[in-house]
């Protein structure tokens, strides 16, 4: 109904605009249209036209005009961050610029330097952005920072307040906000915790594939391999996410059904490749676990831009497993303890810089690695081993 919605709308923009050759603002309200569709339907192909309407409304625009904070939100949703600066010093040079917009240049400060890895800059906007208002997302945005550098105390206050704030909210945001607090859970290895909040979450959002992966994902992780294989194969069937036909060919592989597994890897990667051909930076960060295991040298490449395009601790620690995964130990660990001089305190860090050293014969850093990683999440070193590289001889790779 929500994507009914949206295409009326957009239907509508386009013929307003279609309708006088100056007028780019409904082009600029289509955009953000099929950026809110994009984000609901997991379609590429939306962030396409979305970037296509912009481009348009640019032709038509006055030179120095035009959707500019449209397309720093645009460059952001699909992880061209180190883009959206310009943009944002542009809107800055209007002769006026309303309070809303102001409110969103700062937003977007905050989230650009958070995914840059300037964490410091990141939290005092955060705290800058709530001492103006305490708004649910801005509660969020600062909680996250908090839980992955490891102070998960400082997150659950902080999405607490977020929870008393959405109660007043539409039902989106409650679902939103649980959601988060699952995936916090899951970075703690609390695997029932973060089910619980997801099942709530879909209590509120009944249908939704956004959370339906989530709950997917944890019931993998669980051992319940057939309700996760039977939740993945009906994702797969809604949305056709290349993410999702890689976790059911791991679970169609484990019964034994080669052929079935095959088939979706190969689906998966053409859809990554034809995703990644526009948009390369979006494509990264999501296609980069699925060449680990099946084309490592690609991993390495997407891994490459993902951090060019996004330098904070998430994309760089994503570049030491690809760096892991083709053999190159030295340059790994360099990452990683780069990586450890930043706030970025994640069991996925610990986790590989444990396997880092004990490849490079480093006892004592690999055990107290493997500790800190466990300390976060007792599960993190269950498959650590797997980003190692496979045997020259072909045979079982662990």
């Amino acid at each position: 109904r929500r994507l009914a919605a949206l295409d009326e709308s957009i239907r509508g923009h386009e013929r307003m605009a279609a309708a006088r050759a100056d007028n780019w603002l409904d082009l600029e309200r289509a955009a953000l249209l099929y950026l809110q569709r994009a984000r609901l339907s997991g379609d590429y192909d939306d962030y396409g036209r979305a970037e296509d309407a912009l481009a348009r409304a640019f032709q038509r625009a006055p030179r120095g005009a035009g959707p500019l904070l449209t397309r720093a939100s645009f460059n952001y949703a699909v992880h061209r961050v180190l883009r959206v600066e310009e943009d944002l010093r542009a809107v800055e040079g209007w002769v006026v610029v309303s309070p809303d917009q102001r409110e969103a240049i700062a937003s977007l400060r905050a989230d650009v330097a958070y995914h840059s890895g300037r964490y410091a800059d990141a939290r005092r906007m955060y705290e800058e952005l709530l001492a103006q208002r305490r708004s649910v997302g801005r509660l969020v945005a600062l909680a996250q920072l908090e839980w992955k550098t490891n102070h998960f105390d400082r997150a659950e206050a902080l999405l607490d307040e977020a929870q008393r704030v959405a109660a007043e909210e539409p039902e989106e945001s409650r679902a939103w906000l649980r959601m988060v607090r699952g995936m916090m859970e899951s970075d703690r290895g609390r695997w029932e915790a973060s089910l619980a909040q997801f099942r709530e979450a879909l209590r509120v959002r009944p249908g939704s594939w956004v959370i339906e992966e989530h709950v997917a994902e944890v019931l993998a992780w669980m051992g319940r391999h057939e309700e996760a294989r039977l939740m993945y194969a009906d994702l797969v069937a809604r949305t056709q996410d290349p993410e999702f036909m890689d976790q059911l060919a791991d679970l169609e592989a484990r019964r034994g059904q080669t052929a079935q597994a095959q088939a979706l890897i190969v689906r998966a990667r053409t859809i990554y490749e034809r995703r990644a051909a526009r948009f390369p930076e979006a494509t990264a960060g999501h296609a980069i676990e699925f060449f680990l295991k099946h084309a490592p040298a690609r991993a390495l490449e997407l891994a490459t831009l993902d951090r060019a395009a996004r330098p904070g601790g998430e994309s760089q620690v994503r570049y030491a497993r690809a760096l892991v995964r083709n053999g190159r130990f030295a340059e790994a660990r360099a990452t990683l303890d780069a990586v450890r001089q930043t706030p970025w305190n994640t069991a996925d860090l610990h986790a590989t810089l444990s396997v880092v050293a004990a490849q490079l014969g480093d006892a004592a850093l690999a055990a107290s690695a493997r500790a800190a990683a466990l300390a976060i999440d007792p599960h993190a070193m269950d498959d650590a081993d797997e980003i190692l590289p496979d045997p020259p001889d072909g045979g079982a790779t662990r």
